[in-house]
């Protein structure tokens, strides 16, 4: 549901590819990505991974790796991600 739009798809890449953090991105099936950005950050045994199927939300949350979590503000992923004690970084995107 939560979608989004080509330019801030742009401008995320873009950071998590001039920023030192591993990270991990649950980008759906459907997000079009920058050209190469899956190839780029998972190069070299890469800081990056992508993720275009189902991830494993909770399970990554309490992973001790894990120190911020981008989130859209849904209900669930609030609440997962409290119970965890990860701190959000949170972005609006329906009716929040």
């Amino acid at each position: 549901m939560a979608q989004l739009h080509p330019p801030h798809v742009e401008a995320l890449s873009t950071a998590l590819q001039r920023t030192r953090a591993l990270f991990v991105w649950a980008a759906g099936l459907h997000t079009a990505l920058p050209e190469g950005f899956e190839e780029r950050a998972s190069a070299g045994g890469g800081r990056g991974t992508v993720v275009r199927r189902w991830a494993p939300q909770v399970a990554a949350l309490w992973h001790r790796a894990v120190g911020w979590f981008i989130k859209h503000c849904g209900q669930n992923s609030e609440l997962e991600a409290v119970a965890a004690g990860v701190t959000m970084l949170t972005w609006p995107m329906v009716g929040e």
